[in-house]
């Protein structure tokens, strides 16, 4: 939400896969983030061109960690995560993870 506009799309999905995955689905619609950047937004203290709000609040930018931690996090329950662009701006993260008995 931090890299989006005001009343921009915020979207959750989860969903079941087949019997062995569930995907969580987080998309937003900020700025257009070129394609050659997404994988470098999982390398720690990367933050991406053209990410900051631009707004009256005071900066919260931050420090470039969270999709490095959410792939840690994803890795270490023996799943996986992947970004792709939205062609009118923003990104859309998904998170596929194993179904435990």
């Amino acid at each position: 939400m931090k890299y989006n506009h005001d009343g921009g799309l915020l979207l959750v999905r989860t969903r079941q896969v087949d019997n062995h995955w569930v995907e969580v689905e987080v998309g937003n619609d900020g700025p257009v983030v070129p394609a050659e950047q997404i994988d470098q937004l999982f390398e720690p203290f990367h933050r991406g061109q053209r990410t900051r709000r631009h707004s009256q609040e005071p900066a919260r930018d931050g420090v470039g960690l969270g999709l490095s931690i959410v792939r840690a996090v994803v890795r270490a329950h023996g799943g996986r995560v992947a970004a792709q662009g939205r062609p009118a701006g923003g990104l859309l993260v998904t998170l596929r993870l194993p179904v435990t008995p």
